[in-house]
């Protein structure tokens, strides 16, 4: 046995495709700059709380709207997020290895940032599907914090 016991991985990007992946696509279909619309959403106050829980999808998308007009840049808030939505497909190789980590004994847990689709939502979208993977599903937006951040 490993000296490890615990294998920590990332759902977005790891378990699941990546919805940057998904913003960098968004970008060019929309002839923003390269990196704008990243950035932009990197650095969004109404992004970090939806990723929180401070508020569901409807409101994100009415602020974040909001923030991409302010700047100028030619991107529609709910599109943005469909695609993003669409570009999280599991990746059932990950999945295999997960499963294949759990036979061997390790503890295996999901964090993600992610977020409540509707208000009232006790969990982050689609977190569910993932639960039976994981021994256990740390969400940014049940825990009130987003990676990175320092508690």
């Amino acid at each position: 046995m490993s000296q490890f016991d615990v294998v920590i991985l990332d759902i977005g990007g790891g378990v699941v495709g990546s919805p940057i992946h998904a913003i960098t696509q968004y970008e060019v279909q929309k002839k923003c700059p390269r990196g704008s619309v990243q950035q932009l959403m990197a650095n969004s106050p109404a992004f970090w709380a939806l990723e929180k829980g401070q508020f569901a999808l409807p409101e994100f998308i009415a602020r974040f709207q909001g923030e991409c007009d302010e700047s100028g840049l030619n991107v529609d808030a709910a599109e943005l997020m469909t695609q993003m939505d669409d570009a999280c497909i599991k990746r059932p190789q990950v999945l295999r290895a997960i499963t294949n980590l759990r036979r061997q004994g390790f503890a295996v847990v999901a964090l993600t940032n992610n977020w409540k689709r509707a208000p009232g939502d006790a969990r982050g979208d689609s977190a569910e599907t993932l639960d039976a993977h994981f021994d256990r599903v740390f969400e940014s937006c049940v825990l009130g914090l987003r990676k990175p951040e320092v508690a």
